[in-house]
């Protein structure tokens, strides 16, 4: 009851400016109230609607070498803000696992 997940695929897909996603919850009140504004002021477009569902069919392989690329990318920005003599700046590296 108390656990709120919360996806779309702008997120999900790198789909930048692209409404359309889900919330999903046990409690019945929250999901109650949530419909109601979901009803009154959501209106996600047909061409959004049609590419989410190409998007969802999007094999994994694909998703997991898009993924090693923007951490490559995170990785490679890190470093040059990280380096000798480079500023003040000191990033987190994420955890494995």
């Amino acid at each position: 009851d108390r656990v709120i997940i919360v996806d779309s695929i702008s997120k999900r897909y790198s789909a930048c400016g692209a409404r359309i996603g889900c919330i999903l919850s046990k409690n019945e009140e929250l999901m109650t109230q949530t419909m109601k504004l979901a009803q009154g002021r959501l209106c996600v477009p047909t061409l959004e609607q049609v590419g989410a569902v190409a998007l969802y069919k999007t094999p994994r392989s694909y998703l997991e070498e898009v993924n090693k690329e923007y951490q490559a990318r995170r990785d490679r920005q890190r470093d040059r803000h990280d380096g000798p003599g480079r500023g003040f700046l000191r990033h987190a590296r994420p955890r494995q696992g």
